[in-house]
Protein backbone atom coordinates (compact mmCIF):
# COMPACT_ATOMS: atom_id res chain seq x y z
CA UNK A 1 0.00 0.00 0.00
CA UNK A 2 1.51 3.39 -0.96
CA UNK A 3 1.80 6.37 1.16
CA UNK A 4 -1.52 8.28 -0.05
CA UNK A 5 -3.30 4.91 0.51
CA UNK A 6 -2.39 4.83 3.76
CA UNK A 7 -3.27 8.02 4.58
CA UNK A 8 -6.81 7.74 3.01
CA UNK A 9 -7.46 4.30 5.07
CA UNK A 10 -6.12 6.59 8.10
CA UNK A 11 -8.86 9.77 7.03
CA UNK A 12 -11.30 7.26 6.73
CA UNK A 13 -10.79 5.39 9.98
CA UNK A 14 -10.61 8.82 11.58
CA UNK A 15 -13.94 10.10 10.27
CA UNK A 16 -15.84 6.90 11.13
CA UNK A 17 -14.66 7.15 14.78
CA UNK A 18 -15.50 10.57 14.75
CA UNK A 19 -19.05 9.84 13.43
CA UNK A 20 -19.41 7.17 16.27
CA UNK A 21 -18.79 9.25 18.59
CA UNK A 22 -20.83 12.22 17.53
CA UNK A 23 -23.85 9.87 16.96
CA UNK A 24 -24.45 7.57 19.86
CA UNK A 25 -27.25 4.91 20.76
CA UNK A 26 -28.41 4.95 24.38
CA UNK A 27 -31.18 3.01 26.44
CA UNK A 28 -34.17 5.44 27.17
CA UNK A 29 -33.25 6.03 31.37
CA UNK A 30 -29.96 7.46 30.15
CA UNK A 31 -31.64 9.31 27.06
CA UNK A 32 -34.15 10.85 29.92
CA UNK A 33 -31.22 11.38 32.28
CA UNK A 34 -28.96 13.21 29.92
CA UNK A 35 -32.40 15.50 29.01
CA UNK A 36 -32.80 16.38 32.52
CA UNK A 37 -29.41 18.10 32.32
CA UNK A 38 -30.02 20.28 29.93
CA UNK A 39 -31.59 23.58 30.24
CA UNK A 40 -34.66 23.48 27.40
CA UNK A 41 -32.63 20.31 25.81
CA UNK A 42 -32.95 19.97 21.94
CA UNK A 43 -34.93 17.26 21.82
CA UNK A 44 -36.80 16.01 18.68
CA UNK A 45 -39.55 13.64 17.59
CA UNK A 46 -38.96 12.50 14.18
CA UNK A 47 -42.09 10.33 13.87
CA UNK A 48 -45.48 11.85 11.83
CA UNK A 49 -47.98 14.13 13.44
CA UNK A 50 -50.34 11.45 14.35
CA UNK A 51 -47.73 9.53 16.26
CA UNK A 52 -46.93 12.21 18.31
CA UNK A 53 -50.37 12.89 19.23
CA UNK A 54 -51.03 9.45 20.14
CA UNK A 55 -48.01 10.28 23.11
CA UNK A 56 -44.55 12.07 23.07
CA UNK A 57 -41.18 12.88 25.56
CA UNK A 58 -41.95 16.14 27.25
CA UNK A 59 -40.71 18.72 25.58
CA UNK A 60 -40.39 17.03 22.59
CA UNK A 61 -40.64 19.02 19.06
CA UNK A 62 -42.09 17.29 16.48
CA UNK A 63 -40.08 17.14 12.92
CA UNK A 64 -41.44 14.35 10.62
CA UNK A 65 -37.59 12.76 9.10
CA UNK A 66 -39.86 11.85 6.24
CA UNK A 67 -40.87 15.01 5.85
CA UNK A 68 -39.94 17.57 2.65
CA UNK A 69 -38.30 20.09 5.09
CA UNK A 70 -36.60 18.17 7.73
CA UNK A 71 -33.38 18.75 6.86
CA UNK A 72 -34.05 22.65 6.64
CA UNK A 73 -36.21 22.58 9.87
CA UNK A 74 -33.92 20.75 11.96
CA UNK A 75 -30.86 23.09 10.71
CA UNK A 76 -32.62 25.25 12.61
CA UNK A 77 -31.15 23.78 15.54
CA UNK A 78 -27.91 25.15 17.92
CA UNK A 79 -25.02 23.06 16.47
CA UNK A 80 -22.60 23.78 20.14
CA UNK A 81 -25.31 21.84 22.04
CA UNK A 82 -26.46 18.40 22.02
CA UNK A 83 -29.16 17.11 20.19
CA UNK A 84 -31.61 14.18 21.29
CA UNK A 85 -33.97 12.06 18.83
CA UNK A 86 -36.06 9.50 18.89
CA UNK A 87 -38.87 7.60 16.82
CA UNK A 88 -41.14 4.66 17.32
CA UNK A 89 -38.60 1.96 17.27
CA UNK A 90 -35.07 3.46 16.78
CA UNK A 91 -34.93 3.06 12.54
CA UNK A 92 -36.20 6.47 11.78
CA UNK A 93 -34.38 8.24 14.73
CA UNK A 94 -31.11 6.87 13.81
CA UNK A 95 -31.41 7.80 10.12
CA UNK A 96 -32.18 11.43 11.60
CA UNK A 97 -28.99 11.28 13.82
CA UNK A 98 -27.27 10.07 10.80
CA UNK A 99 -28.08 13.36 9.04
CA UNK A 100 -27.38 15.69 11.54
CA UNK A 101 -24.22 14.14 12.32
CA UNK A 102 -23.37 14.77 7.93
CA UNK A 103 -24.95 18.45 8.63
CA UNK A 104 -22.24 18.81 11.25
CA UNK A 105 -23.66 18.59 14.60
CA UNK A 106 -21.12 16.94 16.87
CA UNK A 107 -23.53 15.26 19.38
CA UNK A 108 -26.22 13.91 18.88
CA UNK A 109 -28.26 11.43 21.14
CA UNK A 110 -30.32 8.11 19.41
CA UNK A 111 -32.95 6.64 22.00
CA UNK A 112 -32.77 3.02 21.20
CA UNK A 113 -35.99 1.11 20.77
CA UNK A 114 -37.31 4.13 20.31
CA UNK A 115 -40.72 5.15 22.19
CA UNK A 116 -41.42 1.90 22.62
CA UNK A 117 -38.70 1.01 24.45
CA UNK A 118 -39.45 4.16 26.65
CA UNK A 119 -43.01 2.38 27.80
CA UNK A 120 -41.51 -0.77 28.48
CA UNK A 121 -39.37 1.39 31.09
CA UNK A 122 -42.58 2.90 31.86
CA UNK A 123 -41.51 6.01 31.65
CA UNK A 124 -43.83 9.25 31.57
CA UNK A 125 -45.52 10.48 27.81
CA UNK A 126 -46.98 13.34 27.65
CA UNK A 127 -50.30 13.72 25.99
CA UNK A 128 -51.52 15.70 23.05
CA UNK A 129 -55.07 17.64 24.59
CA UNK A 130 -57.33 17.06 21.51
CA UNK A 131 -55.20 13.17 20.56
CA UNK A 132 -58.00 11.00 20.50
CA UNK A 133 -55.89 7.42 20.60
CA UNK A 134 -57.38 4.29 18.75
CA UNK A 135 -58.06 1.76 22.28
CA UNK A 136 -56.47 -1.16 19.78
CA UNK A 137 -57.08 -4.88 20.16
CA UNK A 138 -57.34 -6.18 23.77
CA UNK A 139 -55.48 -9.14 24.48
CA UNK A 140 -58.66 -11.41 24.86
CA UNK A 141 -60.21 -10.12 21.56
CA UNK A 142 -56.59 -11.31 19.90
CA UNK A 143 -56.94 -14.94 21.75
CA UNK A 144 -60.07 -15.30 19.74
CA UNK A 145 -58.39 -13.84 16.43
CA UNK A 146 -56.01 -16.58 16.52
CA UNK A 147 -58.62 -19.30 17.20
CA UNK A 148 -59.35 -21.17 14.30
CA UNK A 149 -59.23 -24.11 12.16
CA UNK A 150 -56.93 -22.72 9.34
CA UNK A 151 -53.67 -21.05 10.15
CA UNK A 152 -53.61 -17.44 10.79
CA UNK A 153 -51.20 -15.31 9.93
CA UNK A 154 -50.36 -11.43 12.03
CA UNK A 155 -49.15 -9.12 10.92
CA UNK A 156 -47.97 -5.95 12.86
CA UNK A 157 -47.05 -3.00 10.78
CA UNK A 158 -47.39 0.15 10.32
CA UNK A 159 -48.04 2.89 7.79
CA UNK A 160 -44.69 4.75 7.69
CA UNK A 161 -42.55 1.72 7.70
CA UNK A 162 -40.79 1.00 4.54
CA UNK A 163 -40.65 -2.69 4.92
CA UNK A 164 -44.04 -3.10 6.03
CA UNK A 165 -45.26 -0.92 2.73
CA UNK A 166 -43.35 -2.88 0.58
CA UNK A 167 -44.52 -6.28 1.87
CA UNK A 168 -48.13 -4.85 1.49
CA UNK A 169 -49.04 -5.96 -1.96
CA UNK A 170 -47.67 -9.59 -1.74
CA UNK A 171 -49.57 -10.01 1.11
CA UNK A 172 -52.54 -8.65 0.01
CA UNK A 173 -52.10 -10.90 -3.40
CA UNK A 174 -51.38 -13.95 -1.01
CA UNK A 175 -54.81 -13.10 0.67
CA UNK A 176 -56.43 -13.28 -2.19
CA UNK A 177 -55.07 -16.19 -4.18
CA UNK A 178 -55.24 -18.30 -0.94
CA UNK A 179 -58.79 -17.08 0.26
CA UNK A 180 -60.10 -19.27 2.95
CA UNK A 181 -56.91 -21.25 3.48
CA UNK A 182 -55.86 -19.09 6.34
CA UNK A 183 -57.15 -15.64 7.99
CA UNK A 184 -54.97 -12.62 7.94
CA UNK A 185 -55.11 -10.42 10.92
CA UNK A 186 -53.32 -6.91 10.11
CA UNK A 187 -52.80 -4.45 13.42
CA UNK A 188 -51.82 -1.46 12.98
CA UNK A 189 -48.56 -0.74 16.11
CA UNK A 190 -49.22 2.84 16.53
CA UNK A 191 -52.83 1.66 17.49
CA UNK A 192 -51.87 -1.57 19.82
CA UNK A 193 -49.17 -0.64 21.29
CA UNK A 194 -50.56 -2.55 24.75
CA UNK A 195 -51.35 -5.77 22.94
CA UNK A 196 -47.52 -5.54 21.55
CA UNK A 197 -45.81 -4.95 24.88
CA UNK A 198 -48.47 -8.28 26.36
CA UNK A 199 -46.94 -10.26 23.25
CA UNK A 200 -43.52 -9.10 23.23
CA UNK A 201 -43.39 -7.58 20.04
CA UNK A 202 -40.98 -4.54 19.97
CA UNK A 203 -39.76 -4.55 16.20
CA UNK A 204 -42.09 -3.94 13.09
CA UNK A 205 -43.38 -5.33 10.62
CA UNK A 206 -43.38 -8.77 12.93
CA UNK A 207 -45.59 -11.56 12.01
CA UNK A 208 -46.51 -14.54 13.38
CA UNK A 209 -48.08 -17.78 11.86
CA UNK A 210 -50.65 -19.75 14.79
CA UNK A 211 -52.12 -22.99 14.38
CA UNK A 212 -54.44 -24.51 16.93
CA UNK A 213 -54.11 -20.97 18.67
CA UNK A 214 -50.11 -21.51 19.09
CA UNK A 215 -47.60 -19.63 17.20
CA UNK A 216 -45.45 -21.81 14.64
CA UNK A 217 -43.25 -19.28 13.42
CA UNK A 218 -42.60 -15.67 13.88
CA UNK A 219 -40.13 -13.57 12.08
CA UNK A 220 -39.24 -9.56 12.65
CA UNK A 221 -38.43 -7.82 9.34
CA UNK A 222 -38.97 -8.45 5.51
CA UNK A 223 -40.49 -11.82 4.62
CA UNK A 224 -40.45 -13.41 1.21
CA UNK A 225 -43.23 -15.09 -0.13
CA UNK A 226 -42.65 -18.38 -0.31
CA UNK A 227 -41.70 -18.19 3.17
CA UNK A 228 -45.19 -17.64 4.44
CA UNK A 229 -46.73 -20.12 1.26
CA UNK A 230 -44.51 -23.08 2.93
CA UNK A 231 -45.18 -21.96 6.89
CA UNK A 232 -49.05 -21.39 6.02
CA UNK A 233 -48.92 -24.77 4.60
CA UNK A 234 -50.81 -23.35 1.14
Amino acid sequence: MNNFNVLLATLLIAANSLAAVAQQAILPAEFQELIRKQENPQLVDVRTAGEFAGGYVNGALNLDVRSASFAQDISKMDKDRPVFVYCLSGGRSASAARQLVNMGYTEVYDMKGGIMAWKRAELPLEMAGSATKAAGTSKAAYDKLIQADVPVLVNFFAPWCGPCRKMKPMLEALETEAAGKFNYVKLNADENDALMKVLGVTEIPTLFVYKNGEVSWQQVGLVEKDVLVKELDL
